[in-house]
């Protein structure tokens, strides 16, 4: 299953930011958000290497728990 995930932007460059997530560190296309303003530290939405939009912090989370919990259940 594939699914758009809440990722952490550490790097920013250009129409590209670096984002890191559970499984390490990747490179997403963010150049649709660019009115956004996003910034080092901004929590997006991210599927594949496409960046869809921006998410609160406390949002991100959430769907990171959840996501977690997801895991748990699939043994």
């Amino acid at each position: 299953m594939c699914l758009a995930r809440p990722v952490r932007v550490t790097k920013c460059d250009g129409d590209w930011v670096e984002v890191e997530d559970d499984k390490g560190t990747h490179s997403a296309w963010s150049a649709l958000l660019s009115s956004k303003g996003v910034k080092v530290g901004d929590y997006l939405l991210v599927h594949g290497e496409l960046a869809i939009n921006t998410l609160p912090e406390s949002e991100a989370l959430r769907i990171i728990e959840i996501i977690g919990t997801l895991g748990e259940h699939s043994h």
